[in-house]
């Protein structure tokens, strides 16, 4: 952790740094490049912007528990905000779905690389007001540049990550939005709206460009 805060540049491979429990809840680690973060900042404006991400490149039977559908993210329509679509692969289908869940209110950035791309991955969580999203790395992500970031827990599989006041176990700028009963699942999303409203009540206007 040590050797990440005082690099000019962190390279990751398959996942982002190891935390142990000692360091638990961690501040944000890592810094976004700001003329990266300002350029897409600007390209969001000025409106309280939302990154979704529902579920991982890798879904399969026993992984899909954990994931949400596009559908299922209809009730992040009452938030006063707009969205971006942080899921670099999602489909046809799935995009024509989110559309339609958010009210039309959602943008696609076709032309970033938000799979290999880590500094622009960072830059454009770093961009949004908030972000929303299953257990994935651009979840884990936003967190660690420091962007209010709600974890969706669609089962109780991982809901231990879940401390006093809905804060996450991990991150201290993550907050976990937990469902009572698996068998509805989507329960988690409307438990994010309260999480996410306040958040966004609170939040100060986001400059076009970075301060000097």
């Amino acid at each position: 952790m040590g050797h990440a805060r005082a690099a000019d540049g962190v390279l990751l491979g398959r996942s982002l740094i190891r935390l142990t429990p000692q360091g638990a809840p961690y501040d944000p680690y890592l810094a976004t490049d700001p003329r990266r973060s300002a350029t897409l900042r600007s390209r969001l404006g000025t409106t309280a912007t939302v990154g979704v991400v529902w579920r991982s490149e890798y879904v399969d039977p026993m992984r899909s528990i954990h994931f949400l559908t596009p559908d299922e993210l209809a009730p992040l329509r009452e938030l006063d905000a707009d969205f971006v679509c942080l899921q670099h692969d999602a489909t046809p289908d799935e995009r024509r779905h989110l559309a339609e869940a958010l009210g039309g209110r959602v943008t696609f950035v076709d032309d970033l690389d938000l799979r290999d791309d880590f500094e622009t991955m960072a830059a454009l969580v770093g961009a949004c007001s908030a972000v929303v999203g299953v257990g994935t790395t651009m979840t884990e992500l936003a967190a660690a540049v420091g962007t209010p970031t709600v974890y969706l827990h669609p089962n109780l599989i991982g809901a231990w990550r879940r401390q006093a006041g809905d804060h996450d176990y991990w991150h201290g700028s993550m907050t976990a939005a937990v469902v009572d009963d698996a068998r509805e699942r989507a329960r988690c999303v409307q438990r994010a709206v309260g999480l996410l409203a306040t958040r966004l009540a609170t939040c100060e206007p986001r400059p076009l460009h970075d301060e000097e």
